[in-house]
């Protein structure tokens, strides 16, 4: 939380700490232009949110608790910071194309706001709501999962989800674009083996099913600006 963040920075300050560090944190509108300026002279060189779409029914869907208006305010109060923003997009069962382009397109057009945005795809984790729910969101286990030990990335099948060809294509399209704005993609806090990487094990940005294939390793699309 926003109010989290500040103590944090105060206490850093007070105890004239010369560090610079970066946490995951949830978009709220708690981070005015005053919180980003003291971050930055804390220290905060980096702040990764979990943005995940930017239609109202998709974060309804997630429970994420925000509104689209909120990436707004929080993308202003940011600029002239100095902090570098990113912002996590996920693609999910349930989830119009239009949405996920709706999302790609608002990332890959702010290049002067959004330091990167990693580019996911659903995966289904043991004891998750999505999990307890599964049928209510359309998604349907494999055989075989419920003797599966990787509790983390749970094989399933889903009756609405953009197809997994699909998604590698408009995310590198998004991606492409995003490249295209002039500043040079360097690596920076992550792990970046080119714009598009097959991670193995990673748990957080593929999934295992029928698309790509039970096993297989899932895709990340992953970009940073300098």
């Amino acid at each position: 939380p926003a109010g989290e963040m500040e103590g944090i920075a105060r206490e850093i300050l007070e105890r004239k700490l010369r560090i610079q560090w970066l946490s995951l944190v949830r978009i709220e509108r708690g981070f005015d232009r005053a919180l980003f300026r003291l971050l930055s002279d804390s220290g905060c060189v980096e702040l990764q949110f979990g943005l995940e779409s930017v239609s109202a029914g998709d974060l309804g869907k997630v429970r994420k608790g925000i509104s689209p208006d909120d990436v707004d305010v929080l993308l202003d109060a940011s600029e002239g910071s100095g902090i570098r923003v990113n912002l996590f997009v996920m693609n999910f069962p349930g989830q119009d194309r239009s949405d996920f382009e709706k999302t790609l397109e608002f990332c890959s057009s702010n290049p002067s706001r959004i330091n990167n945005f990693p580019i996911q795809r659903f995966v289904l984790s043991r004891g998750s709501p999505a999990f307890d729910e599964g049928e209510e969101i359309g998604i349907r286990l494999l055989p075989g999962a419920d003797r599966d030990l990787d509790v983390f990335n749970v094989p399933y099948d889903a009756r609405e989800e953009v197809e997994f060809g699909e998604f590698v294509r408009m995310a590198t399209n998004a991606t492409m674009k995003f490249r295209s704005a002039g500043t040079d993609v360097q690596q920076s806090f992550w792990d970046v083996q080119g714009v598009v990487s097959r991670l193995a094990g990673n748990g957080i940005a593929g999934r295992r099913g029928p698309e790509p294939g039970h096993g297989e390793l899932p895709l990340k699309v992953l970009l940073v600006r300098a």
